[in-house]
């Protein structure tokens, strides 16, 4: 999907990479998670960068201080500890598929 080649290269900023390394992110992208798990983490993902945008914070390469503080900020507001716990898997994935340790 697109969509996961964008989650996966959005954050590059200068990196240049060529079409072969956009093509192998793109399949390594959608062959590692399922349909419903790539959504999810899109939207999480979505999320966590809405909430970066907000603060004048990069989302990738994120400093682990705002991945924390991200978290934080979602368990005040309310959600689950499933939903957070798997918006953390969604942040390392993208840092993932950005060749970022995460």
């Amino acid at each position: 999907m697109r969509e996961d080649y964008q989650l996966a290269t959005a954050s590059l900023g200068a990196v240049t990479t060529t079409a072969a390394d956009q093509a192998a992110v793109h399949d390594y992208a959608l062959a590692e998670k399922s349909p419903a798990t790539r959504r999810a983490y899109r939207s999480d993902f979505a999320a966590f960068t809405a909430w970066c945008a907000r603060r004048a914070l990069d989302p990738i390469p994120a400093a682990p201080e705002a991945v924390a503080a991200f978290i934080a900020d979602q368990a005040n507001a309310g959600l689950r500890a499933l939903t957070l716990g798997r918006r953390v898997a969604a942040i390392a994935y993208a840092h993932s598929l950005a060749g970022l340790e995460a």
